[in-house]
């Protein structure tokens, strides 16, 4: 009996850690963008590749401070069924080469709908964008990590606790 509650115990643990171990994402999207006070980029998700099963994102909306680097700025990746991610960034390098623009820089999740609520994380970014035709295209590559969810968490530390209770009864 002891053995068997020992075995549940530590299958649960498992589950729960597995929920939160980190997977990849990369999305790569095509728009344009518009400029005044800040540069804000419109653009459709092209590519998007994830280590675990996701909803793919079909848009992406995100704008940067006009002015030079570091240069923050927030956006929303969304599809249209609910799934969102927002993420603040920070444009740290830009190069200008004739008509052409291009920037790297970092980025941090803040917040999601659907299957992307309760993550953490971020990653890097490129961009490029052509200052004649407007064209942008956009890379953003990084690792998210699931939160588990308040709740969950209390009734792990319950089970467990119940658990050891009975044990030190028995």
């Amino acid at each position: 009996m002891k053995f068997m509650r020992a075995t549940l115990t530590f299958g649960i643990l498992c589950a729960a850690l597995a929920q939160a171990s980190a997977f990849h994402i990369d999305i790569i999207s095509v728009g344009t963008f518009t400029a005044g006070a800040n540069v804000t980029f419109n653009e459709n998700v092209i590519f998007q590749n994830t280590s675990i099963a996701m909803p793919a994102f079909t848009t992406d909306t995100y704008s940067v401070v006009n002015n030079t680097p570091p240069q923050p700025g927030s956006g929303i990746f969304s599809n249209g069924s609910g799934d969102s991610m927002s993420f603040n960034l920070t444009l740290n390098n830009s190069s200008t080469n004739g008509p052409g623009v291009s920037g790297d820089g970092i980025w941090s999740y803040t917040g999601g709908t659907g299957a992307y609520a309760n993550l953490a994380g971020g990653g890097t970014f490129t961009l490029n964008l052509n200052t004649v035709t407007t064209a942008t295209n956009s890379t953003f590559i990084g690792e998210l990590t699931p939160v588990p969810e308040p709740a969950t968490m209390v009734a792990l530390g319950l089970g467990a606790v119940g658990l050891l209770r009975r044990r030190r009864k028995s």
